[in-house]
């Protein structure tokens, strides 16, 4: 378990950066000065799917970093919009993800945007509110 880096609380995975000191819990006590490397893998994080989804369909469950679209890396939730607005109807899509126990997933999964069309929902910590956007539709066919 982290505790602090830097000698500062760890409370979220965006407090986790590579070749920090760590203070650590480890047999009953804490440690410090123990030189750990951490990345972490990507900011989006597949919370939800609808049953009948593509996502579902093909095997991407809940609970899974996403962190390459097509061979293109998805560090935070710009970068997964930007690889995946470029997928058009009924494209195949590859994606690689990373399960929280550490273990890697390849899939392939085919773009259905009349029934699925691809969305955002960023949470926005100054109004403490979640918006929710079309990013890609079959009807709209929007490209931000």
């Amino acid at each position: 378990m982290v505790l602090a880096i830097n000698r500062k609380p760890v409370t979220c995975f965006n407090d986790v950066e590579t070749k920090l000191v760590f203070t650590i819990f480890r047999q009953g006590r804490e440690m410090e000065n123990q030189l750990l490397t951490w990345m972490l893998l990507s900011e989006v994080l597949l919370m939800v799917s609808r049953f009948v989804s593509p996502v579902h369909k093909y095997g991407l469950y809940c609970q899974q970093w996403i962190v390459e679209v097509n061979g293109k890396p998805t560090l935070d939730l710009d970068a997964f919009v930007n690889a995946t607005k470029e997928i058009e109807h009924g494209e195949f899509v590859r994606v690689r993800t990373v399960q929280l126990n550490g273990k890697p997933r390849v899939l392939t999964l085919k773009q259905d945007l009349h029934y699925w069309p691809t969305r955002e929902l960023r949470f926005d910590p100054e109004t403490a509110t979640w918006h929710r956007r079309i990013i890609k539709s079959l009807e709209t066919r929007d490209s931000l």
